[in-house]
């Protein structure tokens, strides 16, 4: 991540957080934060993707790199939900899209 700030903002109370992350370091970074805030938080693979028409979602992670237009046609249909999609910080990428959010991130391979 570049910088530590919140990538949203959480009512715990009612937080169900999705992730679909690549990244076995992203996904449990991801998972301790969204816990740590008191939070559920669940991980999918692109397989189960469909699965979140039917979930109660009201935050889902993604990568860019996994972002497909079936993800893309997924959140736009459920308004409900932020689609927080994390893009390299050098991306030039924009979505008019209402419930996605971009979080810029840095990823450093060791």
């Amino acid at each position: 991540m570049v910088d530590k700030n919140p990538s949203v903002s959480l009512k715990t109370e009612d937080a169900v957080v999705v992730g679909l992350i690549n990244s076995i370091y992203v996904n449990q970074q991801l998972r301790k934060d969204v816990e740590r805030l008191g939070a559920e938080y669940k991980s999918i693979t692109w397989k189960e993707v469909d699965k979140l028409k039917e979930m109660n979602v009201t935050h889902f992670f993604v990568e860019h790199e996994l972002f497909t237009d079936n993800i893309k046609r997924i959140i736009e249909e459920k308004p409900e939900m932020l689609g927080v999609l994390m893009v390299d910080f050098r991306a030039d990428i924009e979505y008019n899209i209402n419930n996605i959010k971009l979080r810029r991130c840095e990823y450093i391979l060791v």
